[in-house]
């Protein structure tokens, strides 16, 4: 995939198989990278899909606002819980 824009050192936009944008998110995944670069797929963690234009505009800029430190410390939180928390 493709980088279309670096939201952040965590997140991109890129296009999908049906030409539309969507978000990718991984720790670090956008470092030292700029549209047009080629996503390492190993670092993706999370892919979003909004099929509203209007929504989608707005998680962009949300991530992109977001502190890396926010995200970091998130899925520091999120690999915890998975491994402690059990599942019913």
């Amino acid at each position: 995939m493709k980088i279309k824009r670096v939201l952040n050192n965590n997140a991109v936009t890129v296009m999908n198989n049906n030409n539309e944008e969507i978000v990718v998110m991984g720790l670090g995944i956008a470092f030292k990278k700029k549209s047009g670069d080629e996503l390492e797929d190993e670092k993706i963690e999370r892919i979003f899909t909004l099929e509203n234009k209007e929504i989608s505009e707005k998680l962009k800029e949300l991530i992109s606002e977001i502190p890396i430190k926010y995200v970091e410390v998130s899925e520091e939180i999120i690999k915890y819980a998975e491994g402690h928390i059990k599942k019913s």
